[in-house]
């Protein structure tokens, strides 16, 4: 009799366990989804807005830029994901403040101004579905983004005469840096992430 009760209990907290399992499992996608849809809309929204700001350009102003690049050693790519996301989230992180900055500064810019309204909203939703899952799953805090005061002055002297080409060239950046936010996002909580995640609409 002792046996028959010690089995019901255990299989009581198997079933239980599993079930809070599944409930913890149920969570952590959901606090993840929201960032694998926005990342994909941040990609196609910067796609779009990257060819259209290159309408009229004679040629591409090379620029020299403070914005950071996304490299091979952030470690963004399925094998390092899946041991341990965190250098590359908190590396998609800094990079992506520094585009919102940037954006920021050339929305001064009256021929950028309609571009970067549509792409600030993406910009920050992304952002924020990021740190939401950040915080569900690696219990990783990031950043929240802190708006600067623009400068009007220095905006007008420095870049008002090649306004649309600086335009183009932050737009480009940011659907570069949009592939492969796309990417790492595929799945939601990046740890996900086999050898076989497909590529996507992203490229």
């Amino acid at each position: 009799m002792q046996t028959h009760f010690s089995f019901i209990v255990a299989l009581a907290f198997l079933f239980t366990s599993s079930a809070m399992g599944a409930a913890t499992l149920d969570r952590l996608e959901s606090a993840c989804a929201g960032v694998q849809h926005s990342s994909s809309r941040l990609n196609k929204l910067a796609r779009k807005l990257s060819v259209e700001t290159a309408v009229g350009l004679a040629s591409v102003t090379p620029f020299s830029s403070k914005i950071p690049w996304m490299e091979t050693e952030d470690k963004c790519d399925p094998g390092n994901l899946r041991k341990d996301p965190k250098p590359c989230i908190s590396k998609v992180s800094a990079v992506l403040r520094s585009y919102r900055s940037e954006v920021q500064k050339v929305g001064e810019l009256q021929v950028c101004s309609r571009f970067t309204a549509q792409i600030e909203k993406v910009l920050q939703e992304f952002d924020s579905d990021m740190r939401r899952c950040a915080r569900a799953t690696r219990a990783l805090h990031l950043p929240e983004f802190s708006v600067a005061a623009a400068d009007p002055q220095q905006i007008q002297e420095d870049d008002m005469w090649e306004a649309d080409a600086m335009c183009h060239y932050v737009m480009e950046r940011i659907f570069s840096f949009s592939v492969l936010a796309a990417r790492v996002f595929a799945l939601g909580d990046p740890a996900r992430h086999d050898h076989h995640v497909p590529a996507g609409p992203c490229a």
